[in-house]
């Protein structure tokens, strides 16, 4: 069994599962990370930019900090992780800083 997780970006959505359950509740962690993954559609995750249509994607990953709008992944996301109230995981996560670029790790 493993008591520490480790996710980078994307991956790091996966460590959020799996450290709100305990080390001996692996095969439930497994189940719910799959049933979480399987019921996610793209309308879940993002939507193109209001007004950019097809012609304007071009526009929107230039005019944008992101070619699509992710808003709709926040919310997702809290759902999911939302019947979560304690860490019973050691974890470390890292992602890029979409300001810098910079590779920032949070323990």
């Amino acid at each position: 069994m493993w008591d520490m997780h480790s996710g980078i970006s994307a991956g790091s959505i996966n460590t959020a599962g799996l450290i709100g359950f305990a080390p001996e509740e692996t095969v439930k962690a497994s189940e719910y990370l799959s049933d979480m993954w399987a019921s996610v559609d793209n309308p879940d995750v993002y939507h193109e930019w209001v007004g950019s249509g097809k012609t304007g994607f071009v526009r929107s990953c230039l005019g944008y900090i992101s070619c699509v709008d992710t808003t709709p992944a926040l919310t997702w996301l809290s759902g999911a992780l939302s019947n979560f109230t304690e860490v019973k995981r050691r974890f470390s996560i890292s992602a890029g800083d979409v300001s810098t670029g910079e590779f920032v790790t949070f323990d």
